[in-house]
């Protein structure tokens, strides 16, 4: 976030005020001698959003699903930054792909691509080897 700016004027003609007059018998002001004043403070930064999308595809009247895709925000501890995390599982074609790539740098610090039903252990602790 950026610096504060901060300013104090006449509250009856707007003029420009110093602002180490803040004493408790306040100075009039040199153009139209008010001693009322507005003071005003305004803040700057920058917001960044990141968002994602997931999908599920069936065939009719099938269970389960054959392609789920997503892509999201994720935390990468190991680098102790924001990430894109993109995984696409495909039953039909036998595919598992996932990618993990920095925001700020777009190093990718994580790529898997393998048949489907060679993935094993990843994610769910039911699974035994």
């Amino acid at each position: 976030m950026d610096t504060p700016n901060k300013a104090d004027t006449c509250a009856t003609c707007g003029f420009a005020l110093d602002a180490a007059d803040d004493g408790d018998e306040r100075t009039p002001c040199p153009q139209c001698g008010s001693t009322a004043r507005s003071y005003s403070i305004s803040c700057t930064g920058q917001l960044h959003i990141r968002g994602g999308h997931a999908l599920k595809l069936f065939r009719q009247g099938k269970r389960p699903w054959v392609l789920h895709e997503k892509s999201e925000p994720a935390f990468q501890r190991s680098h102790n930054a924001n990430a894109q995390r993109e995984m696409v599982v495909d039953r039909e074609n036998d595919r598992y792909r996932e990618t993990v790539t920095l925001d700020e740098t777009g190093e990718v610090v994580h790529h898997c691509e393998e048949p489907l039903s060679k993935h094993r252990g990843h994610g769910n602790k039911n699974n035994k080897p």
